[in-house]
């Protein structure tokens, strides 16, 4: 029965993929984007798998523990539909009746709860409103996470196509296929919803800057913003700077450099401050109660690929001087060959790929006076900030693996950008096949 449902809504979708507007690009046919959406699907199958014969341990796969729980507030919705739509909402469900129905669940609550919201919920949540199509057959879930990921990296894609001509297939590798993207956005994981919120919020603002504050290109922007607020907070941190300053720059797109400077400048002032109007969001206080939390959770699980990180001191001092660490882990650390587990050594080998790549962009590169700076400075700086917040907190290679691939298109798009296509094809002449 799981078989027939699974190919079932994958036809529904293709078919969507087929009818809806928003899928067609002049660069990219939708055979090759429904080719694209199966391979997603694979890959999400095959995660079901090597975590089900594999990783056996149930309860700490994150694939599964937020599927089990949606269960509870499923059967919730069928015997308390008042009381399903305010936990879906979060709209009064907050009272002690509602302790009763969290209890039930494993992972509604954190191991370590702060001021900032639990991202598990919408998980959960997103969960159970599939589990009304899917009957609890939990491949599923997995082609409709792979549809929203999908939209997703459309979105992201259709925002940069039009920079890049005739860079289209290094384009739609970097946005669809690089392996550990599409591998880890084709799972019941939040990373699928991320890529939605994330592609559908860079799409969706480009678009108001271009046609103006058109009703549903605001609403969906609202959606992506909520989307992401509620899922990884400290993408959107990373985000923001970037996009802002993006949108500044592209009213006129003079003085590139000093409005990014003063861009980064006072909003970096400003998240530091926050905390005079917020008591409760002191960023660096955060990040680093997230480390000891994370340090601790590593040494009770004893992870096999933990890095060690210097400790970080609840000052501006303390978390700039651990920026060049964070960085170097996050980029360069994922080299080290002594880790045995294969998703990390398959990790490294791609991050050897990447860093390749890289290399051949700045020595084939164009001159500067033909890149578009302000495109590449949005995607660079977007990369170096979230890298850095991921690396000052992060001590598991593998996690730093998984949390970084959110700005993996945009690096190897960064690297598009300031590439000489003719130069490198002249050395080399594969590299057609594939820029």
């Amino acid at each position: 029965m799981e078989t027939l449902l699974v190919i079932f809504y994958s036809l529904i979708f293709i078919l969507i993929v087929w009818r809806w507007k928003f899928f067609e690009h002049k660069d990219l046919s939708k055979q090759s984007i429904s080719i694209i959406f199966i391979l997603k699907i694979l890959c999400g199958v095959a995660m079901s798998l090597i975590y089900t014969y594999h990783y056996t341990d149930r309860s700490t796969a994150d694939i599964y523990k937020y599927f089990d729980d949606s269960q509870i507030l499923y059967q919730i919705a069928l015997e308390s539909p008042l009381d399903y739509l305010s936990i879906l909402t979060g709209i009064g469900n907050d009272t002690p009746e509602f302790k009763v129905y969290y209890d039930q669940m494993n992972h509604w609550w954190r191991q370590y709860e702060s001021s900032l919201y639990n991202d598990n919920h919408t998980l959960i949540r997103f969960n159970s409103i599939v589990y009304f199509f899917s009957f609890g057959y939990y491949n599923v879930h997995t082609v409709f996470m792979c549809f929203c990921s999908l939209i997703g990296s459309m979105a992201i894609f259709k925002t940069f196509s039009n920079h890049l001509p005739g860079k289209t297939k290094g384009l739609t590798i970097a946005v669809f296929l690089i392996p550990s993207v599409i591998f880890w956005n084709s799972g019941v994981l939040k990373e699928g919803l991320l890529f939605l919120g994330l592609g559908l919020l860079i799409y969706n603002t480009h678009q108001i800057s271009r046609k103006g504050p058109k009703t549903q290109l605001v609403l969906t922007l609202i959606f992506a913003l909520l989307l992401m607020v509620h899922l990884k907070y400290y993408i959107l941190i990373a985000l923001i700077p970037s996009l802002l300053s993006y949108q500044w720059i592209a009213k006129s797109n003079k003085a590139v450099l000093p409005k990014y400077l003063i861009s980064f400048t006072v909003m970096i002032i400003f998240a530091l401050n926050i905390h005079q109007i917020l008591p409760n969001y002191n960023i660096v206080e955060l990040l680093t109660q997230k480390q000891l939390d994370f340090v601790g959770l590593v040494e009770f699980t004893n992870s096999g690929s933990k890095i060690e990180l210097s400790n970080m001191e609840p000052t501006v001092l303390g978390l700039t001087s651990n920026i060049p660490q964070a960085l170097r882990n996050t980029f360069i650390w994922s080299t080290d060959l002594s880790i045995k587990s294969p998703f990390v050594l398959m990790a490294i080998v791609e991050n050897f790929i990447v860093l390749l790549m890289i290399s051949l962009a700045i020595v084939f590169r164009k001159k500067w006076s033909k890149v578009n700076i302000n495109l590449f400075l949005f995607c660079s700086l977007f990369v170096i900030t979230l890298y850095s917040l991921i690396g000052l907190v992060t001590p598991v290679m593998g996690a730093i693996m998984r949390y970084k691939i959110p700005g993996l298109p945009f690096l190897i798009i960064s690297a598009l950008l300031m590439l000489d296509k003719a130069k490198l094809i002249d050395k080399f002449p594969f590299f057609k096949h594939i820029i």
